[in-house]
C-alpha cells in the first residue's frame, strides 16, 4: 500500500476525479484485467485467502489511520497494488506515520497467527508470504516506506531517498538472482 498526501491546490482535481469514480473508491481496468485472470487460473481456490489478507492488511492500515485522526480521500485499486489517499489536515508526526505504515503488516501478521491457531494452513501461508513481500524495501511497499520514515528522521532527507534506492536496487538484484537461480535449475538441473 502506498500513502499519498495532496495539498490544498489538488483536492478540485481529487473532488472531480471522485466524481468519476464512485465517491471515494477507484478501480483500474488493469485491476480488474488481473484479478480476472488470476481468477480463471485460480485451480486449487487460494484467491479466496489472498483476498482476505489483502482486506485484512488494508483494514489494519485504515484502522491506525482513523486513530491517528487521517482522513482517507480515496482507495485506488490498481494492478500494482492499492493506494491510499490521504488528506493534508491534519498533519502527522512521523512515528504516527510509522505506526501507519507497520499497521498492514501488523495485521496480516495477527491474521496469519489466528489461522496458525486455528488450523487453516493456506491462509497462514499467504498471510506470512503477502507480509513478507510488502515488507521489502522498496519504496512503494511499507517495509520501504518504514525504512525510508525511520532514515529520513534520523539522518535527514538526502539519505532516506538514498536509502529507498539503494532498498529498491537490492530488490531488483534478489529478483534477477531468484530469476537466474531457477533458469539454472531448470534447465540444468543441479
Amino acid at each position: 500500500m502506498r500513502l499519498s498526501r495532496y495539498s490544498y491546490a489538488d483536492t478540485k482535481q481529487i473532488s472531480y476525479t471522485q466524481k468519476k469514480t464512485m465517491g471515494k473508491l477507484y478501480v483500474s481496468p488493469s485491476f480488474l484485467l488481473l484479478w480476472s485472470f488470476l481468477f480463471f487460473f485460480d485451480s486449487d481456490g487460494w484467491l479466496p485467502f489472498v483476498i482476505v489478507v489483502i482486506v485484512i492488511h488494508e483494514m489494519g492500515h485504515y484502522i491506525a489511520l482513523r486513530l491517528c485522526g487521517k482522513q482517507m480521500v480515496m482507495l485506488r485499486f490498481s494492478m500494482f497494488g492499492l493506494e491510499m489517499q490521504l488528506s493534508d489536515e491534519p498533519p502527522i508526526s512521523w512515528i504516527k506515520d510509522l505506526l501507519i505504515t507497520l499497521a498492514g503488516p501488523a495485521a496480516g501478521l495477527l491474521a496469519g497467527l489466528i489461522a496458525w491457531i486455528l488450523h487453516i494452513p493456506q491462509l497462514v501461508a499467504v498471510s506470512v508470504s503477502l507480509t513478507a513481500i510488502n515488507l521489502l524495501p522498496t519504496p512503494s511497499r511499507d517495509g520501504g516506506r518504514a525504512l525510508i520514515l525511520v532514515t529520513t528522521r534520523m539522518f535527514g532527507k538526502r539519505v532516506g531517498y538514498i536509502t529507498g534506492q539503494v532498498g529498491l536496487w537490492l530488490c531488483r538484484a534478489g529478483i534477477a538472482a531468484a530469476v537466474c537461480g531457477w533458469l539454472w535449475w531448470r534447465w540444468v538441473g543441479c
